[in-house]
């Protein structure tokens, strides 16, 4: 079972290093990271260019505010289940996705 996880971002690059590393180490691999960022200016982009591998998709694109950011991201999910991991967030421990996978 894939999870999608979908994140929105604006100037967000301050926190995403906690954010991704609590992904990263999810004991739970069979995941994808949506990124929907809308236009940030304080280098996010380059930060996901730079620290990401094939399951986060990255995109930039001027959006008409956070529900149009959403369904600008649903349109691009592969996954069974999907769920929300905000830009400042981090996951509570490294069972979490393993877990939502055994609650379906």
């Amino acid at each position: 079972m894939k999870i999608s996880l979908i994140m929105l971002t604006k100037n967000s690059k301050k926190n995403l290093a906690i954010t991704l590393a609590s992904l990263y180490n999810q004991s739970y691999e069979n995941w994808e990271l949506i990124v929907q960022d809308c236009l940030s200016e304080d280098g996010t982009d380059e930060f996901f260019s730079n620290n990401c591998d094939r399951r986060v998709h990255f995109l930039s694109q001027q959006d008409a505010g956070l529900y149009d950011g959403l369904n600008q991201a649903i349109k691009r999910i592969n996954g069974d289940i999907v769920g929300v991991l905000h830009s400042d967030d981090k996951l509570y421990d490294d069972e979490v996705l393993a877990d939502v996978v055994k609650a379906f």
